[in-house]
């Protein structure tokens, strides 16, 4: 499991990081103990070195989560299942996710981040050290692991299989397109209503 179940894990911010129009953009978790980031991602790159060739490492951003605040979103940072094609009995696999809730954003940054993405084909996460009184944002990019692949998807679309489904709560009200006809999340919902997430 490359997620584990650890307090430290616990992301209190994220930024984005995008130089030179050629170079690939950067997604920055922060820690508000930077040295506990470091280590996670130490750990990281002994697993999945630093280029993460077969995306074991799931990032994913679910966007329109919530109608009064419509620039809000999630970030999930998670396991991607094995993939198994070889046929044989079926085996039971246990994904952890870690959340975080991005409130009153600047939707520019998530625009520019995604444009990037989309033209270089590639980007960097690394951990950073949350601000302290007097001190700026500390990125550690040596630590960074690159990445191809990331989703972006909006909130209605997110159904009760979804491994990213965690980044919707009960209490979540999405965006919903007023054409959509088949819309996934309102079961999600009401699943998580009657069935509450259980948070590790």
């Amino acid at each position: 499991m490359i997620i584990q179940d650890r307090a430290r894990w616990e992301i209190s911010e994220a930024l984005f990081a995008c130089g030179v129009a050629y170079e690939p953009p950067g997604l920055g978790l922060m820690y508000k103990d930077g040295a506990a980031g470091r280590a996670i991602f130490e750990e990281l790159r002994q697993k999945l070195g630093p280029n993460d060739e077969h995306d074991r490492l799931r990032i994913s951003i679910i966007t329109g989560i919530d109608k009064e605040n419509p620039a809000d979103y999630s970030l999930v940072v998670g396991t991607n299942l094995p993939a198994d094609g070889t046929g044989k009995e079926p085996r039971e696999f246990i994904s952890v996710s870690r959340i975080h809730r991005m409130r009153n954003p600047d939707t520019s940054n998530l625009k520019s981040f995604e444009d990037r993405v989309s033209r270089t084909k590639r980007y960097g996460i690394f951990p950073t050290q949350m601000p302290t009184e007097g001190n700026r944002v500390e990125m550690f990019g040596d630590l960074a692991i690159l990445k191809r692949t990331i989703r972006i998807i909006p909130a209605w679309q997110s159904g009760e299989n979804d491994l990213d489904s965690p980044g919707i709560g009960p209490d979540d009200d999405p965006i919903i397109p007023p054409d959509a006809i088949d819309v996934p999340v309102r079961r999600l919902i009401d699943r998580r209503k009657r069935r509450p997430l259980r948070r590790l």
